[in-house]
C-alpha cells in the first residue's frame, strides 16, 4: 500500500535516530519524537515556548480551556508556566489547542455526540501520542477506544509513552496499527483526527488515506483535521 511510503524527509530523519532511552521527550535530548530540530538549551526552548503562547494561546477562552489539563511530566518533559493557571510542556500545550479546537468545532456543537458514553477513535499519525493522552484525559468520563496509525518507527514512541499512562485503565482500550496493517482497523469511527502529519506526507499517500477515511466513516462520524497550509512538496 502507498500508506507505508515515507516522504524522503522522514526517510532522512529516521536515520538519524538513537536508541530510545528515559528521557525522550526531553527538549534538549538530541533524538526528538518528531522532525522539529531539538533546543540548544533551556533558554531556547522557553523562548519557544513563550512565542507559541503571544501567537496561539493568549486567549481568555484557550487557557480556560488548558486549566483543565495537566502536565504528567514523564519521559523527561518540561513544563513551562504559560499562565499562572497553566503549566504545561511545549508539546502539551500545543496540542492542548488543538483539543480546544476539536471540543468547540465538534462536541459543543453537536450535543447528541458529546453526550455518547463510548466513542471510537483513529488517529492517522499520532506522534508519540500528546494528543491522544490529552482527549482522554479530558473525556475520561466515557469509555474510548483509540486506534492510532503510524509508521512502525514511530509506533515505538507512541507504545511506549501511552502504556505508561493507560495499560492498567479499564476504560481505555488503545490499539496501535503499523500502516502495513491498515486494514485491521475496525468498520467504522465516531472520530477521526489527523494534526500536523498530513503535511509531511506524499500527495499519493494523502490520497489513500482519504479513501480510508471515507470507509471508516458513517452519516454521524467526524473526521477532524488541522494542517499548515504549506506541505514539503
Amino acid at each position: 500500500m502507498k500508506i507505508s511510503k515515507k516522504h524522503n524527509n522522514w526517510e532522512k530523519f529516521i536515520t538519524k535516530r538513537k536508541n530510545l532511552n528515559e528521557d525522550f521527550l526531553n527538549p534538549l535530548y538530541e533524538n526528538l519524537v518528531g522532525v522539529a530540530d531539538n533546543f540548544k538549551d533551556i533558554n531556547s526552548y522557553k523562548k519557544r515556548c513563550e512565542f507559541f503562547y503571544l501567537n496561539r494561546g493568549n486567549d481568555k477562552q484557550v487557557i480556560k480551556f488548558l486549566k483543565k489539563l495537566k502536565s504528567n511530566n514523564l519521559f523527561g518533559k518540561l513544563t513551562y508556566n504559560f499562565n499562572n493557571d497553566v503549566q504545561l510542556s511545549l508539546g502539551e500545550f500545543i496540542n492542548g489547542i488543538t483539543l480546544y479546537q476539536l471540543n468547540k468545532e465538534v462536541f459543543l456543537k453537536d450535543l447528541n455526540f458529546n453526550n455518547i458514553s463510548s466513542i471510537k477513535i483513529l488517529e492517522i499519525g499520532p506522534g508519540y501520542g500528546e494528543f491522544a493522552n490529552l482527549f482522554i484525559q479530558l473525556y475520561k468520563s466515557k469509555k474510548i477506544k483509540y486506534d492510532l496509525i503510524d509508521l512502525n518507527e514511530n509506533l515505538i514512541y507512541s507504545k511506549k509513552y501511552l502504556s505508561k499512562l493507560y495499560n492498567n485503565d479499564p476504560k481505555v482500550k488503545i490499539n496501535y496499527f503499523s500502516t502495513e496493517s491498515i486494514l485491521k482497523t475496525s468498520d467504522h469511527y465516531d472520530l477521526i483526527v489527523n494534526t500536523y502529519s498530513f503535511q509531511e506526507m506524499l500527495i499519493e499517500v494523502i490520497d489513500e488515506y482519504f479513501e480510508l477515511i471515507f470507509k471508516k466513516m458513517s452519516a454521524h462520524s467526524f473526521f477532524f483535521s488541522v494542517n499548515t497550509s504549506f506541505k514539503w512538496d
